[in-house]
């Protein structure tokens, strides 16, 4: 993991610039302008490009995502940023939130993949994983397919538990928690 004080215009120019592919953090006091509790904010970035952005509170909970999320962390300055790379670009289990006009990459049907755990994951990271993202990991084994997963899980107070889990899904496997079989 890097970690970069940087405004996100010029950090995101100079990865774009080295084609990175990976996830950047930044935790958000509360007190920020439009939240009131304290968040998190991440962009994943593929080729150097973002496909995805969004903010997220307690428990999960997202707060802002897309190009809403995007310029609010635009308008904060310099700011300590962390980035997990990733060493190929990520599966792309859905389209791009950032942009929804671009097609979706997928060959298989998301549900039919299995994620499977790496034997080594970082605590530091793990620890800071929101709630959701854990028991997601907790109920990968290798053996369970995302729709299986997505079942478990399910409760009438998700909206879309499906697009839900493969995000994290697709979180997880770009944070090198994960693998995905087919």
């Amino acid at each position: 993991m890097q970690t970069y004080i940087l405004d996100l215009e010029t950090l995101l120019s100079l990865l774009e610039e080295a084609g990175q592919n990976g996830s950047l953090f930044t935790e958000l006091p509360s007190g920020i302008p439009g939240f009131k509790e304290y968040c998190r904010a991440r962009i994943d970035l593929q080729e150097g490009k973002i496909v995805f952005c969004q903010i997220e509170g307690r428990n999960s909970r997202i707060l802002a995502s897309k190009r809403q999320a995007l310029q609010l962390v635009s308008n904060l300055g310099s700011r300590e940023w962390h980035l997990v790379e990733a060493s190929s670009p990520p599966r792309v289990l859905s389209p791009s939130p950032v942009d929804r006009s671009s097609p979706s990459r997928r060959s298989l049907q998301a549900s039919s993949l299995v994620p499977q755990r790496v034997p080594l994951i970082d605590q530091y990271t793990l620890s800071r994983l929101p709630r959701r993202h854990r028991q997601v990991l907790s109920l990968i084994d290798g053996t369970r397919s995302i729709e299986r997963i997505v079942a478990l899980l399910h409760s009438s107070a998700d909206g879309h538990p499906s697009q839900q889990v493969e995000e994290i899904v697709q979180e997880l496997e770009v944070l090198g928690m994960i693998t995905i079989k087919i």
